[in-house]
Formats: C-alpha cells, structure tokens, sequence
C-alpha cells in the first residue's frame, strides 16, 4: 500500500491515507479511485460538451446612458445539469437598450462579458452578471427555435 501511495502522488495522498485510517482493502481502494476518476472525465466530457454546443450566432454591446438605467428585458431562465444554464430574453421593452442593439424575445444569454453562462448553476450569479455591466456589456446571443422558459428571474 505504500508503494501505492507514492506512485499515486501527493494530490491523492491525503485521500488515500484517509481511506486506509477507515481500513478499506487495497481493492476497495482502487475501486474508489477508479470510480472518482470515471466521474472526473464524465465531468470534463459534460463540460467539453456544453461548450461545444454554447454556439453564439451574434455578438452585440448593450448601452445605456447611467448605470442604475435598466437594460430593457425580463429574463427567465432553464436550467439542467445536461444542458446547462440558459438565460433567455422573455420580453424586451420596445425602444430600450437591449432592443435598439438587436436583442429580440427568445433570444439566449450566451456570454456575458466573455463569460460562459452554460457553465454556471447559479441563475442568480449569471444575472448579476449581467447587471453589473455598468454602461456597456458585450453579449453572445444565440437565437432561440421556440423553446419555452421555465423559471422567472427578473426585469433588468
């Protein structure tokens, strides 16, 4: 076991010495790190995924004139640990910010600033997000086929 141990490195030593102090058999050992590591490239292929399927079909800057100005949209949101987050514009106000750079309703929140919104789980965070843009914020836009939002998140 320890020349298991040393071969595995220190990013798992701690983890290891951990399963030996419950005294679990060497097998029970490989098993649980065998395991680990399925979950750890199941998560990055989840991850790869998302990122390949985030396509933005249009880039647009969002400006307003002060920042406590809204920027003209109701969003909502879908979430799933497959799919990821996606914010989506359920209504822009006619005339607004977000309209008069070419945001319509249906339209989804791609990227915030250069940041992934797919990736995040926090609905909450991606808005902030969002409305901490101050004047300008740059938007990756993916234009939706009718899918329907599921959560209500808020006026902006």
């Amino acid at each position: 076991l320890d020349l298991m141990r040393s071969r595995m490195g220190a990013g798992y030593a701690k983890e290891f010495d951990e399963l030996r102090l419950k005294g679990l058999s060497l097998q029970d050992i490989v098993d649980y790190f065998l395991r680990r590591d399925g979950e750890t490239i199941a998560e990055s292929r989840l991850v790869a995924k998302l990122k390949a399927d985030a396509r933005v079909d249009s880039r647009v800057y969002l400006k307003r004139t002060y920042s406590k100005e809204k920027w003209g949209v109701n969003l909502t949101y879908t979430y799933s640990k497959n799919h990821g987050l996606h914010l989506v514009m359920k209504e822009v106000v006619d005339g607004g910010p977000a309209w008069e750079s070419g945001v319509r309703p249906g339209d989804v929140i791609v990227t915030v600033n250069d940041w992934l919104i797919v990736l995040m789980d926090r609905p909450q965070v991606a808005a902030h997000l969002f409305q901490a843009g101050a004047n300008i914020v740059k938007l990756g836009i993916q234009k939706t086929r009718g899918q329907s939002p599921e959560k209500y998140l808020g006026l902006y």
